[in-house]
């Protein structure tokens, strides 16, 4: 599929294997594309992260991008002043990890599907930034909770939700709304929401 079919809309409602083709097809044109739509997510969510670090350059701690594309978001994270961080890029797609590999942004890749149990230890990452994946995933797949499984307690956990006119559309949005704790805090940029969820400092 052609990028220019997909548009705002990319990977909405589709299985893992069904994105994963599509985003592999989509490969070289990606950043292309999306920076043609004015989306400013990785950019705004990058920004969300930096001002919650007490000092972005030093920052030496670990960030996991789920769903890391291109390494559009990655450049975005290291354009915020993280240059000192670790930063884990995963994504579904292997012909994007590809493309992330050659920016060097990234000290790790790693292939996963989000839909998934992630394949790190608990308490793993200081922060989570999640840009523009969740549209292939359902509010059920207990993402977020395993978001915060792999994030450290006093850690950060930020992701965006598109925009959305339908009905049903509507209701998804809600759902993910109700799936993030009380204290979480949201802007939105051009329709976007993007919701930065902070982890407890303690546990039982």
């Amino acid at each position: 599929m052609a990028s220019g079919d997909v548009g705002g809309e990319a990977g909405k409602g589709m299985a893992p294997e069904e994105a994963r083709a599509l985003y592999d097809d989509w490969g070289d044109g990606y950043t292309t594309s999306v920076e043609s739509w004015g989306y400013t997510m990785p950019h705004e969510i990058a920004a969300a992260l930096a001002s919650l670090a007490d000092d972005a350059p030093s920052f030496s701690g670990k960030i996991l991008d789920a769903g890391a594309g291109d390494g559009l978001s990655g450049r975005e994270l290291r354009a915020a002043g993280f240059k000192n961080a670790d930063i884990t890029g995963a994504d579904l797609s292997p012909k994007l990890l590809e493309i992330a590999a050659s920016r060097s942004v990234y000290d790790q890749l790693k292939q996963l599907d989000l839909s998934q149990r992630l394949p790190f230890e608990s308490e793993s990452f200081d922060m989570v930034s999640c840009v523009g994946t969740l549209t292939y995933l359902a509010p059920s797949s207990g993402v977020l909770a395993e978001f915060v499984r792999v994030t450290k307690p006093g850690g950060h956990i930020c992701y965006n939700s598109a925009p959305t006119t339908s009905r049903r559309g509507s209701r998804r949005r809600r759902r993910w709304s109700r799936m993030a704790p009380g204290s979480c805090s949201q802007r939105r940029s051009r329709g976007h929401t993007c919701r930065t969820i902070p982890t407890t400092p303690t546990r039982s």
